[in-house]
């Protein structure tokens, strides 16, 4: 790590040392993104030498699948299979994403975080992936968070985006119960009151 902070200004004063005192200032700006270059790729190969692991990514955290077959292993992970008929969302905020999903059994699975970013958009590296007509959704069992989906049916689009939540409202707080919040109430009747029931209306297409 040292020899990436060392290597610019060696660089430098090699430089001038060659080419004659001055040349530094000559080259001006073109030479120190040179120099910015140069520590930019010397910082990438340390990181890449002294963390880079099949069971860690580059700046040394763990990789979900390995974390997910860690948990398993310790008997700490649950699974359960979803099954979703529709699902519509409610605009991000500071919590992350949240979306309102019917199952085939009738009642409501309301997810809400940031993991779903990597399973919502397009331009991620899988593309998007969620909603889901079928997912699993694994979870610690102590303390209880979200590990991963499982994405094993189609995607595709919510029917809506409901508007987001204000801060005078305290509706998210008594549906959104953490990360994973599993309700009995029809979907329809979440879906009536995060449209119609709040100061911040929307109409429904």
């Amino acid at each position: 790590m040292l020899l990436v902070l060392v290597f610019p200004v060696v660089a430098l004063v090699s430089v001038d040392a060659v080419a004659g005192e001055g040349t530094v200032d000559r080259l001006g700006s073109s030479l120190w993104w040179l120099v910015v270059l140069s520590f930019v790729v010397g910082l990438y190969c340390v990181l890449r030498l002294f963390n880079h692991s099949k069971d860690h990514n580059l700046f040394g955290e763990e990789r979900p699948e390995v974390h997910v077959r860690r948990l398993r292993e310790l008997g700490m992970l649950v699974e359960s299979e979803c099954r979703v008929r529709r699902a519509f969302a409610v605009e991000s905020d500071n919590e992350g994403s949240q979306y309102v999903c019917e199952l085939d059994d009738g009642s409501c699975l309301l997810l809400r975080g940031q993991f779903l970013w990597d399973y919502e958009h397009s331009w991620t590296r899988r593309g998007r992936r969620f909603p889901n007509t079928r997912f699993v959704l694994q979870e610690a069992a102590r303390p209880r968070y979200v590990v991963g989906l499982v994405c094993l049916g189609e995607p595709f689009e919510p029917e809506l985006v409901a508007p987001g939540f204000t801060g005078d409202e305290s509706i998210d707080q008594e549906l959104f119960v953490g990360e994973v919040t599993r309700s009995a109430r029809p979907y329809e009747e979440l879906r009536h009151q995060l449209l119609h029931e709040r100061p911040l209306r929307s109409s429904e297409p």
